[in-house]
């Protein structure tokens, strides 16, 4: 499977909602104030999880090796628990990744309000 595939738009609120809540706290106000100038360039390789890399221009290549910040979990509609992590690589945000805990298949966000912190 391909780590990413090519995949152009503009984050959903709900993606730009999520980011802000795992970025709250104040030690990550640095990645917190690029939320509103992100692009998706991609997506995940396996081309069913919600999982997005950033870059700040359509033309920017994803960047796969980014380092987490912050991990994030909550239980989704379907019943699944998702790791929710923050990646980025030389200050700069790199990937919003859906993980799954259980080993069950990632089609969703959990919703913001249950999101817990797990390392912040």
């Amino acid at each position: 499977m391909e780590y990413y595939i090519e995949h152009k738009r503009e984050l959903t609120e709900e993606e730009k909602i999520i980011l802000r809540r795992v970025l709250s706290n104040p030690s990550h106000g640095s990645y917190a104030n690029q939320i509103d100038s992100l692009v998706i360039v991609a997506r995940c390789g396996c081309g069913k999880c919600p999982t997005i890399l950033f870059g700040q221009k359509f033309e920017n290549i994803p960047v796969p090796d980014g380092k987490d910040i912050v991990q994030y979990q909550g239980i989704n509609s379907d019943g699944e628990v998702v790791g929710v992590t923050v990646m980025a690589l030389a200050g700069k945000l790199t990937e919003l990744e859906a993980s799954s805990f259980s080993g069950g298949d990632i089609n969703s966000w959990p919703p913001v309000k249950d999101l817990v912190a797990v390392n912040v």
